[in-house]
């Protein structure tokens, strides 16, 4: 089913991964789609970008995107294994709507004091 505004997901929800659940830790990167050319060029700026990675040693990936169908990426990082430094150092053209999942990675890096360089 195609919407106006799509929906996509893969790995558990902020509900899932907060601190009532399992003990586990959230850390979370936020593009909002009003802070990216592409979005703006098109006449069409609601979204975002959403990462989730918990805080265990595995650092799993978890993403959610409002707005638009890029979710194959966080697909291929969850398989494998990646994890925020990853995705924000993986090359993403500019201006494109997927620079926003790096954009997202690269908050969350900076965010969490993860050594990102």
């Amino acid at each position: 089913m195609f919407t106006r505004r799509s929906r996509s997901g893969l790995g558990r929800s902020h509900r899932r991964l907060g601190p009532c659940a399992q003990g586990i830790k959230v850390k979370k990167g936020l593009f909002p789609w009003t802070a990216s050319g592409r979005v703006i060029a098109n006449g069409r700026d609601e979204g975002v970008t959403k990462l989730l990675f918990d805080d265990s040693p595995e650092a799993d990936c978890h993403g959610k995107i409002l707005g638009g169908d890029m979710i194959g990426e966080i697909a291929l990082a969850i398989e494998m294994g990646a994890d925020a430094v990853d995705i924000g150092k993986t090359i993403h053209p500019h201006p494109t709507l997927g620079e926003s999942i790096g954009m997202a990675a690269v908050r969350m890096c900076r965010r969490h004091g993860s050594k990102y360089r």
